[in-house]
Order: C-alpha cells, then sequence, then structure tokens
C-alpha cells in the first residue's frame, strides 16, 4: 500500500521502474563561497521541487573541517512529515559525503520535498539562492535553504538571507530528462540505518569560522507620533480541550489543532510556533498556548537593538493562486506592552511562489520600534491609510499615512485580497502569484531585560 503525503510517496518502492538517470543540485566547483560556522546543534537542508517522477536514493551533505561527529541525514515532505533517514559512517574528514537510503523514497512529479542532517558545525553560502539553482528535473527556489535550531533533528522551515547549507538529494529518474546538467558525483560513504555508539573523538584540525548565517542588524529610531485604535471584536474560541502545550525550545511548536473552525480556507490544520530563530545567548521565550487564537509568549531579551530575533507566531499552509479566491479576511486582537523597553509588533507573514515571495502586515507596533522605513507606496483600503515599505526581498504594510503617523490597532480586521491584489496591480507581487503559507503572530527584538508578555487573544482567517 503506497500512502500520498503533499506529493511525496511514502512506503512503496517503484517496482519494476529503471533508473534512467541520476541527478544531484550541486558539484565541487559550486562550494568555492562556502565559509565554516558553529552556532549550536541545527538541522541544515534543502527545499528541492522534482519536475518528474523518481526515486530519493541518497542524501549529501558538504562536511566542516573540524566537525568529528557521525551525522544523521532524513528526508521531508513539504509539510514537515519525515519519509526515510540514515546514519553516516566512514566518513571522510571534510568535504562531500553522501548517505545512501535502506529503501529509497519515491518522489511524484511536481511535488516538493526537503533532504537535511544534524550538526553543530557546518558550512553555508550566504544569499546563494539569489535565483533558483536547476540541474534537470531538480529545483530548489529563493528559499531553498532551510534549517532548524534544536538538539536532534527536527523539520527544517526556517531560512535566512536565501543561505545554501550546502544539502543535496541524489534523485534517480524514471524517464529521461532532456539536457542533463550535473549528474551526481559517485559515492564517498556508506549508511547505517543503527544510530551511532557514543564517541570522545576530538580534532586538532585548524579551520576559519565565521559569524551566524542568521545575523541581527540594527537601525535608528526617528521621532514618530502614533495614534492607537481600538476596535472591539469577538474573540474566537479556542481549539477543543485538551490541547493546552507550554513550551521553551527555540523548535517548540504546539497542535496542529484539528477541527479550529476559526481558520477556513486553508490546507491543514494550523498550528502555533515558538519560533526562536536569531536570539543570542541568554534570550529566554516561553509559550503557553490554548489553540490558534488563545495563546502567549513571556519573553526576556536585552540586545539594544531592532533586529527581529524571533516570531511566535499561528501559521497554516495555503494554496492556489490569489485571484482564485472571492475573498480572504482576517480578524484579530492582540495584548502587549508599548513602553520604553519593548522593540517588538504584531504582523501577518504571508508566503507566495514556493516561498519566494514574502509580504508583511504590521498591525500593532510598539512605541520605540526600529523598524522603520520610507515608504515606496500608499493605499486605502477599507477606508483605512497604509503605507508600503520594502526591505530587501520582503515587503511591508504598516497602518497609517507614513512613519511619522502610525495607526496601531490592538484589535481589528484586514482585507488580506484587497492589499495582495492592489500590489499585483502595481507590480509590488508578481501577478499570478501562488499561496504557499500565511501566519499571525509577534516579531519580537528586545524587551530591555525584563519578562514580557505578548498575548494572542483571538484570530480568524476566512478565505472563500
Amino acid at each position: 500500500m503506497t500512502v500520498a503525503l503533499a506529493g511525496v510517496v511514502a512506503g512503496s518502492h517503484l517496482l519494476g521502474a529503471s533508473a534512467d538517470a541520476t541527478y544531484s543540485l550541486f558539484t565541487s566547483a559550486d562550494t568555492s563561497s562556502a565559509r565554516t560556522f558553529s552556532d549550536g546543534s541545527v538541522e541544515l537542508g534543502v527545499r528541492v521541487t522534482a519536475a518528474v517522477s523518481g526515486e530519493i536514493t541518497a542524501v549529501r551533505f558538504l562536511k566542516a573541517s573540524g566537525d568529528v561527529a557521525r551525522h544523521e541525514v532524513t528526508v521531508w515532505s513539504s509539510s514537515g512529515t519525515r519519509l526515510a533517514s540514515a546514519w553516516s559512517s566512514n566518513e571522510t574528514s571534510s568535504g562531500w559525503q553522501q548517505v545512501s537510503l535502506s529503501s529509497p523514497v519515491p518522489v511524484t512529479g511536481g511535488s516538493t520535498f526537503v533532504v537535511s542532517y544534524h550538526t553543530t558545525r557546518y558550512v553555508a553560502t550566504n544569499r546563494y539562492f539569489s535565483s533558483s539553482r536547476v540541474n534537470g528535473p531538480l529545483t530548489a527556489g529563493p528559499r531553498g535553504g532551510v534549517y532548524e535550531y534544536g538538539a536532534r533533528p527536527s523539520f527544517p522551515a526556517e531560512g535566512y538571507q536565501r543561505t545554501n547549507y550546502w544539502v543535496d538529494p541524489v534523485f534517480a529518474t524514471r524517464s529521461a530528462v532532456p539536457a542533463p546538467g550535473v549528474t551526481a558525483p559517485p559515492e564517498t560513504t556508506t549508511s547505517t540505518t543503527a544510530p551511532p555508539a557514543p564517541t570522545t573523538s576530538t580534532s586538532t584540525t585548524s579551520t576559519t569560522t565565521g559569524t551566524s548565517t542568521h545575523p541581527t542588524t540594527s537601525t535608528t529610531t526617528p521621532a514618530t507620533s502614533t495614534t492607537t485604535r481600538t476596535t472591539t471584536t469577538t474573540s474566537p474560541p479556542s481549539a477543543p480541550a485538551g490541547y493546552a502545550c507550554t513550551t521553551s525550545a527555540k523548535t517548540g511548536r504546539c497542535g496542529p489543532y484539528p477541527g479550529y473552525s476559526q481558520v477556513r480556507g486553508a490546507n491543514s490544520n494550523p498550528w502555533v510556533d515558538q519560533n526562536i530563530w536569531a536570539a543570542g545567548s541568554g534570550y529566554q521565550q516561553t509559550m503557553h498556548a490554548n489553540g490558534p487564537g488563545d495563546w502567549y509568549v513571556v519573553a526576556n531579551g536585552n540586545f539594544g537593538n531592532g533586529a527581529v530575533l524571533t516570531y511566535p507566531n499561528t501559521g497554516f499552509f495555503m494554496s492556489g493562486k490569489i485571484d482564485s479566491y472571492t475573498s480572504i479576511t482576517s480578524s484579530f486582537s492582540t495584548t502587549f506592552p508599548h513602553d520604553s523597553k519593548t522593540v517588538g509588533w504584531a504582523a501577518y507573514d504571508l508566503w507566495f511562489n514556493n516561498w519566494a515571495d514574502e509580504v508583511m502586515i504590521q498591525t500593532d507596533i510598539s512605541a520605540n520600534s526600529a523598524y522603520n522605513c520610507s515608504p515606496v507606496a500608499s493605499a486605502t483600503f477599507n477606508g483605512e491609510p497604509w503605507h508600503l515599505c520594502i526591505f530587501g526581498s520582503e515587503r511591508v504594510w504598516k497602518h497609517g499615512t507614513d512613519e511619522a503617523h502610525l495607526v496601531n490597532q490592538a484589535s481589528g480586521s484586514v482585507d488580506i485580497k484587497a492589499m495582495l491584489v492592489w500590489m499585483e496591480q502595481h507590480a509590488y507581487l508578481r501577478a499570478g502569484s501562488t499561496w504557499t503559507a500565511a501566519s499571525y503572530g509577534f516579531e519580537l527584538c528586545n524587551t530591555g531585560g525584563a519578562d514580557t508578555k505578548f498575548q494572542l487573544n483571538g484570530l480568524s482567517w476566512t478565505a472563500t
């Protein structure tokens, strides 16, 4: 019996199918810009789309000098289901390693999957995925490089500055593909499905290391005047009883929450995610969740800048083109302090075109937020003024005519589709853009070293 998981088939071999060609994305010649990093236990991967059906037979990764551990590789579906894993053996001291899977993972044409490995020391190239990497039937898009911090392997879903973490599938096709580019190099390691025995290996290899590939930046805060506007809304109900969750883990996730009626038109049951992705040593954040519309975090960090460190949020997958929906609306209700210590804001984070395009909608911004900009455009939605900012590839809507006249809303509603259609019509978002995922939560930068509570009182999302 075979089970389809987001286009990747698990539990079955392609019986009677012979591989015509084998492909990977990268060669040794591509890695000249790679640098070595060490910033904690992390799962590193690449998100890949296969144009034709075939099999994943192995996972490759570029090993950093001085990394003395054995490594576990994993194949995931696009939604985070673990499909296969294997442990390496006979690794070389550095360079490309290849770990064969005990059973190939069949993939249907047009589907997306993730391959990854777990380590504490790695090589990476920042901004490598400024454009898609294509080889034969395989494509890794601008958000191809993914990671997730944690002591054990977990689904890597975060990305930063289009970084390539040099992980690669070995993919065998079932039918010929025209103009094959790079074929997979020969194996340099073998694999075993048994976990490695504890070791006390050490290394005297000397390497040049860099800073983390998830850096933070600081900006200057100009004087602004802010209007606070509160709209009364009915808080959506919590998820069914029994779903209470508390976590302090960087990669902690609560849910999913099946049957949550306040999120309609999404592809999957919503979840609540800690999403601590760039916090430095000493940062603390604990999440308490009863459901997608009823949770809070207590955060404590004192880093003195405006760079985003974490985004606790309610999230869910979406699909289809923006204009395929008649209506997309959302309501929210939040509570958090607006004082001299707090740097953070409540915002929607919307992704399109297989994680290539990002749009944020900020609804409530702390009084001394350092996330300021020069607007590139302004528009009116539901009679309310908004201005649009651009930060690299990220487009950000803020409520108000400009930065000096922000309108904060602790609760209210947003016409999501109207804003996105306007962006397509004015070339701020690609015409015909296709949904990937949506979320709402708090982008947090600083609390001045005090325990600070950020609470989501209610959230609804309706796409019809």
